[in-house]
């Protein structure tokens, strides 16, 4: 498994290398500590792809539609009614939800978005924390061809995040 690299556009958000919120790395970077820093994780990413199975099967995690597996470890018992809500949800939400998510190394987290905020959390398995807690009514892959007419600078990471 690999750390995931995780990128989800927000109907108005906008990507591009250097950009500092998205996690980009700029051209200032130095080159000995950016070779230093890909040998790691590919190394890593050879010794942790060995446990994959391991994992998926102590997790019980199960195929995720964007790619990878995931389970959910929590989902709050509290909710929020649907009035105290943005109008782009369609029914009460509980308060936040949490799950694990795993990538094998030959895989990705294909483009998608969601209504609720979303936080990942980076370890050797990926968590993710959810508010207004999820629900796959809110869930939508992005479409391949209406990102790229939207964002044709970005057609090579489209076409390789996109199913």
């Amino acid at each position: 498994m690999r750390p995931l690299a995780h990128l989800a556009l927000a109907e108005n958000d906008t990507f591009g290398a250097g950009d500092e919120a998205s996690g980009h790395t700029t051209d200032n970077e130095e080159p000995d500590q950016h070779d230093a820093c890909t040998e790691k994780r590919s190394q890593m990413a050879i010794e942790n792809d060995k446990s994959a199975d391991y994992w998926i099967d102590k997790l019980d995690l199960k195929s995720h539609p964007e790619g990878g597996y995931y389970r959910e470890v929590y989902r709050s018992p509290g909710t929020i009614p649907s009035l105290a809500l943005p109008d782009r949800f369609a029914g009460r939400r509980v308060f936040s939800t949490s799950i694990f998510f795993l990538l094998r190394d030959d895989q990705f987290s294909a483009f998608h978005r969601i209504k609720s905020d979303e936080i990942w959390h980076f370890y050797a398995l990926v968590g993710g924390t959810v508010a207004p807690g999820f629900d796959f009514v809110d869930f939508e892959m992005a479409d391949r061809s209406d990102l790229l007419e939207s964002y044709p600078q970005h057609a090579q990471l489209i076409t390789s995040l996109t199913c």
